[in-house]
């Protein structure tokens, strides 16, 4: 094989094509070489070239020629092909052998290899002491390679004791020497102050050198500054490109970054395809971001069909590489039982490792976990602790979790003041349900003066925000003009707007205007419907009003079990309207078998309850021994309290009771009444929910 070099003694160019009479670094003219005549570097020179075209045996015979004239460079290269399998079968014993050959001879990259195999074992026994030295000497032999990783040593307190400074000043002296990681490593300590002052305009500088050379991780934090305005002007057309060329060369990151820019077009049009295509490609290649971020993708249907399944399983794979975000996500998947069987102790499981991060949403969802005893033993000042926690890192649903717990006394003890102080920071920052029951508060004057019209303006904008709960006491202050001027038709239409979206109290309410005709033509089949929808969702007061109607055969057959159903299921959460009325079938025998010990047992708790039909009632089974033996004592002692709580009928019970009268031989039955109205309740049950609000972290 024909030789060239280059006349120019200072050029120094050499090659094994003759192909060209010019030098193409320097234009001067390539004049044949003999064999014989070459140097050791210059043979490793033409083995290197050989390796790049692929040719492993010619390059590993050339390094040979050069191992012959003692090239340490030569020596160390034919240790890389043993280790790497490049030309000869791989062996690591004989790359270390050729690397200590090297080393002996003086050359420091083979002392740096050296170390890195007695770093990870490689054709040694491992020993990270011997590995240090080797990289050391090396370091301060001026091989940048070894100055880097001894960097990386300091920085993470591998080995050496950690020391950020010191870890920069290596990372200054391999970039100095132009080392592109180092460069990386140095522009990242330059942005976040690691072990150097920071200067983010000088982290940007090194990077785009480190980039400029063709450096995957430094293009992608070159694209990072630029897309973010970080220590240069903000142009997210060049970070673009910058995202591109590391996903050219294959840089994981870069992919699920790239994906962002299309998916929020930040430099490039939006294209939701194309933003799943590389958080796909970036999944694939295990980027935790990128699998999270896909999964957001599947569970939303956003670029992909949506897929609760494909979402768990992509964000269980960032997940167990510890990634927060895919971490709580997963928990609230847990939690909802969405694509995967529902569990409380896993999602409190997913949650508490989101939270030893100190993620602020992982936090916050842990917090209500124990909060209400889901998942985890119940421990109110243990949620106190984690929403305080996540607050103090400015999550707006913490400080709405605060309020509530200040406002019921969950934790720490009741304060509305404090309540009213953490729902205003809340509603501050724009947050839908702390509009709201800031509202309730100023509607009720709990922790702040009453102002009805200013509740009624926070109720708006929690309304227009969204929030369910802010419709339906919207349309309550309509109904009952506190605020606003009193209007049926507002007040309907916002109760409309709730129930629409599921509200329970407010399907209630709009039932109970279709039932009396308010603001909505007459309808008590509509009624009948809104009512079950909300009844469905265990409304208690819907359950009452819904069974009135089938006792009553109003927008529904007459249907006396159903009725007797339904009052029980509002007597099991405390009713005592409906404990009334359900003892009132237990007695007649409607819609149940006929149990006057039953009857009176619901009328006693009805009463207790202090309601003045069970009071009358109770009084009524006293006299007459009905579910009972008859007691005139504790007769008149009901009637009394029945009239305290102002029931007229049970005057003349009363003085029938005395002797002024017939006194009637049974309990007379509670007419059903209509459905009163209820009062806005926004602060004493809101929505118990830790949204699922998914972002986007670079």
């Amino acid at each position: 094989m024909e030789y060239y070099r280059c006349e120019n003694a200072d050029c120094g160019f050499l090659t094994d094509s003759g192909e060209q009479d010019d030098c193409p670094k320097c234009g001067a003219m390539l004049m044949p070489v003999q064999e014989e005549d070459l140097g050791g570097s210059e043979w490793t020179v033409l083995g290197n070239m050989a390796l790049d075209r692929g040719e492993d045996a010619l390059a590993l015979e050339r390094f040979h020629r050069g191992e012959e004239l003692e090239d340490g460079w030569a020596i160390t290269n034919i240790g890389w092909c043993y280790e790497a399998g490049r030309g000869v079968p791989e062996d690591p014993k004989q790359a270390v052998y050729y690397y200590r050959k090297a080393a002996d001879l003086g050359y420091h990259p083979a002392l740096c290899n050296l170390g890195v195999c007695f770093l990870n074992g490689i054709g040694v026994e491992k020993d990270e002491t011997g590995a240090v030295e080797c990289i050391r000497t090396a370091a301060e032999g001026g091989v940048p390679r070894a100055q880097h990783l001894l960097g990386e040593f300091y920085e993470v307190g591998r080995i050496v004791p950690r020391n950020e400074g010191i870890a920069a000043q290596w990372y200054q002296s391999a970039s100095w020497l132009g080392y592109a990681p180092a460069q990386t490593d140095l522009g990242r300590c330059c942005e976040f102050g690691i072990g150097i002052e920071q200067d983010k305009a000088a982290a940007v500088h090194w990077y785009r050198l480190a980039a400029e050379s063709g450096h995957p991780p430094a293009c992608h934090c070159l694209a990072n500054c630029l897309g973010q305005g970080i220590g240069a002007e903000q142009d997210r057309k060049a970070a673009v490109e910058w995202y591109q060329k590391a996903v050219d060369a294959g840089y994981p990151p870069a992919f699920c970054n790239l994906g962002v820019c299309y998916e929020h077009g930040h430099g490039v049009e939006s294209d939701l395809e194309k933003a799943v295509f590389y958080y796909h490609k970036g999944a694939e290649m295990g980027d935790a971001t990128a699998q999270c971020n896909l999964g957001f993708c599947c569970e939303t249907g956003r670029g992909t069909p949506q897929s609760w399944e494909e979402a768990v399983r992509w964000y269980r794979k960032a997940a167990e590489q510890g990634h927060a975000r895919a971490q709580c996500n997963l928990g609230w998947c847990c939690e909802a039982g969405q694509g995967t069987p529902q569990s409380w102790a896993e999602a409190a499981d997913w949650y508490r490792r989101s939270a030893d991060q100190g993620y602020p949403r992982g936090l916050n969802n842990l917090g209500v976990c124990y909060e209400h005893g889901e998942g985890v033993t119940r421990d109110p000042e243990k949620a106190i602790e984690l929403y305080r926690q996540a607050a103090e890192q400015e999550y707006v649903p913490a400080y709405h979790c605060l309020a509530n717990c200040y406002s019921r006394g969950m934790g720490v003890p009741r304060d509305k003041g404090e309540a009213a102080r953490w729902y205003q920071k809340a509603a501050d920052a724009g947050y839908p349900p702390a509009l709201c029951n800031l509202g309730v508060c100023y509607e009720n004057g709990d922790g702040v003066e009453k102002n009805y019209e200013k509740a009624t303006e926070l109720y708006r904008k929690g309304a227009d925000g969204g929030d369910r709960a802010a419709m339906c006491n919207l349309g309550w202050c309509y109904e009952a003009g506190r605020g606003v001027e009193q209007s049926w038709e507002e007040a309907t239409a916002w109760y409309r707007k709730s129930a629409e979206q599921g509200y329970p109290r407010a399907q209630c309410n709009l039932a109970w205007c279709y039932e009396a005709g308010k603001g909505v033509p007459k309808d008590e089949r509509k009624a009948v419907e809104w009512y079950t929808k909300s009844a469905e969702q265990g409304h208690c007061r819907a359950q009452y009003n819904l069974a009135l109607c089938y006792a009553a055969g109003r927008g529904v057959k007459q249907d006396f079990a159903e009725a007797a159903r339904l009052y029980q299921l509002a007597a099991d959460q405390g009713d005592g309207d409906a404990r009334n009325n359900l003892a009132d079938l237990y007695r007649t025998g409607k819609g149940v078998q006929k149990d006057e010990a039953r009857a009176f047992e619901l009328y006693t708790l009805s009463a207790r309850d202090g309601r003045r039909h069970g009071m009358r009632n109770l009084g009524k089974c006293y006299e007459n021994g009905v579910g009972t033996t008859p007691d005139k004592e504790k007769a008149r002692e009901w009637y009394e309290k029945a009239i305290e709580a102002g029931d007229e009928d049970s005057k003349k019970l009363l003085k029938n009771l005395q002797g002024g009268g017939a006194a009637p031989t049974a309990p007379e039955k509670k007419a059903p009444a209509a459905p009163a109205t209820e009062d806005a309740d926004g602060g004493e049950e809101p929505p118990k929910r830790r949204g699922f609000w998914p972002f986007r972290r670079k």
